[in-house]
């Protein structure tokens, strides 16, 4: 077989399986022929696009209900986590890590969620970072830690929240790359739940 010329397919049987008629090869056709057939299978084809129309209004119906129902459980779970913080039964960031409140949990700060006071969670440390982490500082020098246990040490040792440059906590909303300092005293931490 030359490279210009087409290999031939056998007809395939589901086509054949949509003809209520015998199909003859589209080369024994002529113009007319082939011109009828086309639109003898557009009007075919038109209920099945109306029947296919109704059931994808259907199922977007339906994820739009399922949306609706997400946002509110959302809504709600923050509502209820507001109310936590607001009568002071979260733990805030900086009383957990001076070893004052224990709420157990892994250690590594990955093991825990990060809430400021409107519910809002974010992560600690750069929003480029693989991982969490707090950053301590004497005033001329930063450490990093990933983990409670490091966190305490640096704080034992009298260091402070943040870098030399920037005091507080380097914070990101879950989700964004927007980083900010915000006081420790604004940040209230939760065991995370297990997956």
């Amino acid at each position: 077989m030359l490279p210009w010329q087409r290999a031939r397919h056998p007809r395939d049987p589901r086509r054949a399986a949509l003809s209520d008629s015998p199909l003859t090869p589209a080369e024994a056709q002529t113009d007319d022929q082939l011109r009828s057939s086309i639109a003898d299978l557009e009007a075919r084809a038109r209920p099945l696009q109306a029947q296919l129309g109704a059931i994808r209004a259907d199922v977007e119906e339906r994820r739009t209900e399922l949306r609706r129902r997400e946002r509110q459980a959302k809504l709600k779970r923050r509502q209820a986590v507001r109310a936590d913080v607001a009568a002071g039964h979260v733990p805030g960031l900086e009383e957990v890590v001076s070893g004052a409140v224990d709420i157990g949990g892994p250690g590594v700060l990955e093991g825990y969620r990060f809430l400021r006071q409107s519910a809002t969670e974010v992560r600690l440390g750069y929003a480029s970072a693989s991982r969490q982490s707090l950053s301590f500082s004497d005033g001329s020098s930063t450490e990093d830690a990933a983990d409670l246990a490091t966190a305490r040490a640096l704080y034992e040792r009298g260091w402070e929240f943040g870098t030399a440059q920037a005091k507080g906590v380097r914070v990101y909303a879950t989700g964004t790359r927007a980083e900010r300092m915000v006081p420790a005293a604004e940040i209230v931490v939760e065991v995370r739940d297990p997956v």
